[in-house]
């Protein structure tokens, strides 16, 4: 008898590069997208009510833009501020589960 592992056959499956990337709207996160320009539109609504409230308005949607952008390692700054009140200490690898245990097993 010939014990050969040839005649198994091993299916791959591709993932296409598209669907592994976080969505991405004008650059930003969706999440990120969608705060500012609900931000733009309060500010235009809020223009009949009152110039200083809509110019405040779009100074919050200017300082979410800029804060998301300095925290996009992080995850954003929602994540930032999250990680600080909460104090968890997050790990990260960049290698498999599998070599993390034969690593810790010697």
């Amino acid at each position: 008898m010939n014990n050969n592992n040839n005649d198994t056959t091993t299916k791959k499956f591709v993932i296409p590069r598209c669907l592994e990337a976080s969505p991405v709207v004008f650059g930003l996160s969706v999440k990120t997208a969608v705060i500012t320009l609900s931000f733009a539109l309060m500010a235009l609504i809020m223009i009949a009510k009152s110039l200083w409230i809509a110019l405040a308005i779009m100074g919050l949607a200017i300082g979410n833009l800029k804060l998301e952008k300095q925290f996009k390692k992080e995850g954003g700054a929602m994540a930032y501020l999250l990680l600080l009140i909460t104090k968890q200490k997050s790990v990260r690898v960049n290698c498999t589960i599998k070599s993390l245990i034969q690593i810790n097993k010697k």
